[in-house]
Order: structure tokens, then C-alpha cells, then sequence
């Protein structure tokens, strides 16, 4: 078997940049997730605790272009 996920992940687009960036504790998300366009940009920013989305969650259409805002709290949408 596999050990825990621990610390942050990186995940790529086949042409090697980067697309998502996961920190984990004790193979929970926690943490800010962030999601990225081929180009680079932050599409997505959205905090965990341990595993659950808290806090408030950005997205973008692109770079500086707001798409949304949610607020979590134990991961229900305020």
C-alpha cells in the first residue's frame, strides 16, 4: 500500500506546465488548492481544512477577470 499524500502535489498538463497545485496533510487538502490555465493564470483558489472547503473560494475567468466568489463554512456554500 501507499503512504499518506503529504505536503503539496503538483499536477501538469501534457505539455508539462503547470495545471493544479494540492497541498495535503495527512492525505487531506488543506490548504489553498490552486488551478491554473496552460498560460500560467490562477483560474482557481479555494481553501481547505483538513479535506473540507473553508473560507472563500476565487475564480477567474482569466488572469484579473473575477469570475466568482463563494463562501464555504464545513464545507456547505454560504
Amino acid at each position: 500500500s501507499k503512504g499518506l499524500l503529504e505536503g503539496i502535489s503538483y499536477y501538469y498538463f501534457s505539455s508539462g506546465k503547470l495545471m493544479k497545485k494540492v497541498p495535503y496533510l495527512k492525505n487531506e487538502i488543506h490548504g489553498t488548492l490552486h488551478v491554473f490555465n496552460e498560460e500560467g493564470d490562477c483560474l482557481e483558489a479555494t481553501p481547505y481544512c483538513h479535506g473540507v472547503k473553508e473560507g472563500v473560494s476565487i475564480n477567474y475567468w482569466s488572469q484579473k477577470n473575477l469570475k466568482s466568489e463563494e463562501r464555504y463554512e464545513q464545507g456547505l456554500l454560504m
